[in-house]
This record gives structure tokens, sequence and C-alpha cells, in this order.
């Protein structure tokens, strides 16, 4: 059973025009924000609060020094020191128990014009979506990838504007 088609898929989410990105809760070794940056369109701070994962993304980000700065630091603590995130786009990748409470409302106040989360529970994946939404958030977009064929898990990913 094949639960999404890719051409079809990508044409129902709104254009993603970035200038900037910032890769919160999983920046991981740097899968969406090191390739956002090798496309050239902008800077990405990465967060990620795993010490070898951020090593990771550390060396995969190296031939970008100029666009991704890479932040070893919790969620929390890098919304909290860094403030604004006016006009940015966040692109959410936490891990399967989702984003923390504090975590959805950081990113609602810090005023991201786009959240892009993605998703390996869809329980979890509602759940912070109903907070977004309370901070102001409308879900545009949402579809299911079934990367992981004859097993109970699916990938989702939002799109969240304001």
């Amino acid at each position: 059973m094949r639960l999404s088609r890719p051409k079809a898929t990508m044409g129902r989410f709104p254009a993603c025009r970035l200038s900037k990105a910032a890769t919160l809760g999983g920046g991981g070794s740097g899968l969406f924000g090191v390739t956002y940056a090798a496309t050239g369109r902008g800077e990405v701070d990465a967060v990620e609060s795993d010490a070898l994962a951020a090593d990771d993304l550390r060396v995969n980000a190296t031939p970008y020094p100029q666009t991704v700065r890479v932040h070893r630091a919790q969620v929390e603590q890098f919304l909290a020191a860094r403030g604004a995130l006016d006009g940015r786009t966040v692109i959410l990748d936490p891990p399967r128990t989702g984003l923390s409470p504090e975590s959805c409302e950081l990113v609602a106040a810090a005023g991201a014009g786009r959240v892009i989360y993605v998703s390996c529970d869809p329980a979890t994946l509602a759940r912070d979506a109903r907070r977004l939404t309370a901070g102001g958030y409308r879900l545009s977009a949402l579809d299911v990838f079934d990367l992981f064929p004859v097993t109970p898990h699916v990938e989702t990913l939002g799109v969240f504007d304001r």
C-alpha cells in the first residue's frame, strides 16, 4: 500500500521560499539544515542537544561555514537566548516524544513566519499541532509518508503558517 505520491504531494505544499531557517529539536546530523544550506538560499541555525549528533552536524556543515551555525543546546535554551525569529522558517524534527510544552510556547512566542514539523509519531504531531495552533499558527498542509513499508511506522510533515 502506498500512502503518498511524491509528485502530487509536493504540489500541495505552500511554496517554501526561505532566506533564513532554523532547524530545532533534532538538528541531528544536518539532514534538513545542511541540505537547505547546500541550496545556497540562505543561513541556517541548526540546534542539536545530543553531543555525538552535534559533532556529526559540525562535520557535515564544514562545507558551509558562512551559512550554517551549529548550536549544541536544548531547543528551549536556544530559543530563550535567541529571542525573535521574525520571518524565519523553523524546521522541527523532534524525537518520537515530540516537543516539550515549553518548546511549543517558545516557538510561537519567537514569531517564526512558518513552522515545518517533521514527525515520526502522528500522535505527538497532533498534540504539538494543538499547541502551535493555540500559539497563533494555522495548519496549511499535512501529509503522511510511508518510508518504512510493512511496519506501523510513518513519517508525517506538517506546515504551519501565521
